[in-house]
Parts: C-alpha cells; structure tokens; sequence
C-alpha cells in the first residue's frame, strides 16, 4: 500500500535529511581528526617508506593508513574496545564515543591485520565493522609455576593495574571488611587518575591492616 503523497513527501524528505546529517557527521569527524597534531606528523612522516607500520590504539591507525599511501603494511592494536574505551564518562561519551566508532568502522577494515585482547572484543569489533582481529591476550611471559601447600598466616592477594576511577578500586579495598582475617590483598597501582582520587585510596588503605598498597613493579615480579 502506498502512503498519500504528503505522508510520502515527508518520509521521504526525512530520509533525505538523515542521510545528509550522517554523511556530514563522518566528515566532521575526518576534519577534527585531521585538524593540527595528525596533520603535522602526517607532514613529518610520509616520507618514510617501512615495512610495516603499528598502530597503537584507533587515534593511531588513520595516521598510519595515511603514512603507508599502499606501501607498507599496517598493522592495528586495537588492545581493548575503543568506542566503549571510558563509556562511564558521560563527558567522554559525547564527545568521543561516536568518533571513536566512526574511526573503527571506517580504518579497521583498511588495516592488513588486527589485534586485540580477547575474544569477547574481537567478537564485538566483528559486529561493528565486519573485520575478526586475531587475539593477543595481555599477559606476562608464561612461568611454570605449581601450587604449593597453604603455609599459616593469611592468604595473600594481588591486584595489579592502573589507580582509575572507573575500576572502583575502593570497592575492592572495601570488599576486604568483609572476609575473614586470614585474607590480606596488596594493591600495586600506577597513578591512572586524578591526585585526589588516590589520595583517598591511600586513606582508605592506611587505616587497613589487611590491605597493602605499594608501588608498580615489572608482572614477572610479583
């Protein structure tokens, strides 16, 4: 059944409409990626004729695909999610998520290969824009260790990562109140935030005996 030629003339301006603002959306995008820094290096680099050429994280790739001009091969890091990188930032959401998005649909296809983390983010890259990454999991070196018997005194844990706020790390360090004494955790965190949210994570462990905070070291170190 057709719609009376008003109703029509509507929908079909509104389609019109959407696909204007899409396009015009992508092309924002393009120019406040192109605009000034990527601009410059791309001036400085495209001389180079490598090999290969790894990009680190998806603001990278556009920069490499432009410095390879079909040369060199390009390989994509994509270590995690980039459209949902901080989607617990609402400031970060609007301003990024959809260039973010906008970046992987168009340049990961573009890559000669890609990589990620997990399987559960390769998926979620294949749904977005039809290229699987292979996976890379972000682990040390394999060491053959073996358990060994419980030894007395508490069971020690280990959390090693950024200070950020999006990983509550307070509600790990409040986690502990409930267990039984013989748990202790050490926390070994680099500086990822603001000062002021570490600062209140180093009270909160200051006044738990079973909590322990120390600096960074290397993985195969602890």
């Amino acid at each position: 059944m057709q719609l009376p030629w008003l109703p029509r003339k509507i929908a079909s301006a509104h389609i019109r409409l959407r696909r204007y603002l899409f396009k015009e959306l992508l092309k924002s995008h393009d120019k406040f990626y192109w605009d000034g820094v990527m601009r410059d290096a791309l001036a400085r680099l495209r001389h180079l004729r490598p090999d290969v050429i790894i990009a680190n994280d998806i603001e990278a790739l556009p920069l490499a695909i432009a410095v390879a001009d079909g040369r060199s091969k390009v390989i994509f890091d994509a270590h995690e999610y980039s459209p949902r990188q901080h989607d617990g930032n609402p400031a970060w959401v609007r301003q990024f998520q959809a260039f973010n998005t906008h970046l992987c649909r168009t340049y990961m296809p573009k890559a000669d290969a890609c990589f990620t983390v997990s399987k559960g983010i390769a998926d979620a890259y294949h749904e977005l824009t039809g290229v699987m990454p292979d996976v890379l999991v972000n682990a040390p070196a394999y060491e053959d260790l073996s358990p060994v018997p419980l030894g007395a005194g508490r069971i020690r844990l280990v959390h090693h990562g950024n200070a950020n706020r999006h990983r509550r790390i307070e509600d790990l360090i409040s986690m502990m109140d409930g267990l039984e004494d013989t748990y202790e955790i050490h926390l070994f965190l680099m500086p990822a935030d603001t000062p002021e949210y570490m600062a209140r994570i180093q009270e909160m462990c200051a006044v738990r005996s079973y909590v322990q905070l120390h600096n960074p070291i290397p993985p195969e170190h602890i």
